[in-house]
């Protein structure tokens, strides 16, 4: 007999079940009220060009343009960031727009929204046209075959939707051959390169060279800790080795021991700097190095090794006066920066570095002191345009603290520690639908009008004279 789960299992799994119900029942409403909000979101066209609004295809072709304001509404709904919301609004009309079939089995519950976005994702490069064979094939598919198969078989689809688009495309990654090195991610650097074959395949060959001839050392006692058997340490011992190599490799081009020293900025709190120079006292926290990254503080021996450092304290911002030029100076700047990492609008994910300095308070020409750090805040250029065609607005109540108001009705609260949500959408009564207006108007009862009509009990034999006089 088979064993019975125990009654709390059961309820969990019940309950795991109704929560993946309502789950996609969210996705659902969430791609609906995205495609409705789009549809009745309208600009004023003819102030356009005063307001900044333009209308703009998020999605692929053949999708609908919709005002580009639109996300800055969606991004506030949601609590995401602007660019975020843009990627959701593409995200509904690709399906919607291009892919009818795939977006009815999502509206059916039949297929997950996300999964209909993977497909068109994978045809945005397709055009209108072409992307219908592909949404017909998977209509045959969705009947027959399991989603994991469907998206096997994607790949030939869309080749054999547009054979020359995929000729272009092929030339077109020949183009995009390159070489990234990821920012510091827990203490290390991605390597991620898109290489003609025959140099992926000598590269491979020089790093497995190399890491053949580097000498097998122990694991350091912290990693070696999370190792469960000898088989894992070796395939962790030559992994290591392998990316040593790309070291040994570089260094080589060179023809010396060290690679050569490039300027790395690194900010560290004062706090975390001991107090005193024993033996065996370290750096505590994390440390910024900018443009890559976190590293842990006491890392950063490691990392500085060779280099020659200075020190250069962060600039107090109470020291910077007002001044009466638009753009703030570098010592501004900086201390912005410092002070707003971030845009500063709700729910920002642009760095400082790639922000616009924007004066809270317009900047009024011929008008003195308007530049200074609590008339200052770094926003990203879609919510500053956004703010200057006055579609949000925002007040610094206190240097570094941004209070926003959405045309919507939702405000938020920005600080250096992130955005607060200040209050919620209250939904509106229902319209009410006006009382029918009649297409005439009644003669006054002295009217002689009246002595005109016939008469009512006689009209009971004729249902047309009735409806006249009803």
């Amino acid at each position: 007999m088979m064993e019975v789960l125990p009654r709390a299992v059961t309820d969990g799994l019940e309950g795991l079940t109704r929560g993946n119900d309502l789950a996609q029942t969210g996705e659902v409403m969430q791609a609906v009220s995205i495609a409705q909000i789009c549809d009745a979101y309208q600009i004023d066209e003819e102030r356009t060009m005063e307001t900044i609004e333009q209308l703009v295809r998020f999605g692929a072709d053949g999708t609908a343009s919709v005002g580009e304001f639109v996300a800055i509404e969606i991004a506030a709904a949601l609590g995401i960031s602007p660019g975020s919301a843009i990627g959701r609004i593409a995200d509904v009309l690709n399906v919607r727009d291009r892919h009818p079939v795939l977006w009815e089995a999502v509206l059916a519950g039949r297929i997950r929204f996300y999964q209909a976005v993977g497909v068109a994702t994978e045809c945005a490069k397709l055009s209108a046209t072409d992307v219908a064979d592909v949404d017909a094939k998977c209509a045959q598919a969705l009947g027959q075959w399991p989603w994991a198969r469907v998206l096997k078989e994607l790949p030939g689809w869309i080749i054999a939707a547009d054979p020359a688009a995929a000729e272009a495309r092929e030339v077109l990654a020949r183009k995009e051959r390159k070489v990234h090195v990821t920012g510091i991610k827990d203490g290390q650097i991605g390597v991620f390169a898109r290489l003609n074959p025959a140099d992926g395949m000598a590269f491979e060959a020089a790093i497995s060279g190399i890491a053949a001839r580097l000498p097998v050392q122990d694991l350091p006692g912290d990693v070696a800790a999370l190792v469960l058997n000898d088989t894992e340490a070796q395939r962790v011992g030559l992994n290591a080795r392998r990316a040593a190599a790309m070291g040994e490799l570089a260094r080589s081009v060179f023809g010396q021991d060290v690679l050569p020293v490039r300027e790395l900025i690194v900010t560290i709190d004062a706090a975390q700097i001991p107090l005193t120079d024993q033996d065996g006292q370290e750096l505590t926290g994390a440390a910024r190095v900018q443009r890559w990254g976190d590293i842990l503080a006491n890392r950063l021996p490691e990392l500085l090794a060779g280099s020659r450092v200075i020190v250069r304290p962060v600039i107090d911002p109470s020291s910077l006066g007002a001044i009466d030029a638009h753009d703030p100076t570098a010592a501004m700047r900086l201390a912005l920066n410092v002070r707003d990492p971030y845009c500063v609008g709700p729910f920002g994910s642009t760095p400082a570095r790639a922000c616009d300095a924007d004066h809270t308070e317009p900047f009024i020409e011929g008008e003195r002191g308007q530049t200074r750090l609590p008339n200052l805040g770094n926003l990203s250029r879609r919510i500053h345009r956004s703010k200057t065609a006055r579609k949000v607005r925002v007040e610094q109540v206190s240097p570094g603290t941004f209070h926003w108001k959405y045309r919507s009705g939702l405000e938020f609260l920005v600080t250096a520690a992130g955005t607060i949500r200040l209050n919620t959408l209250i939904p509106l009564p229902p319209q009410q639908e006006p009382p029918p207006v009649k297409p005439y108007t009644d003669p006054s009862p002295d009217d002689p009008a009246w002595d005109q009509l016939p008469n009512r009990t006689a009209c009971w034999a004729d249902p047309q004279l009735l409806a006249l006089v009803s």
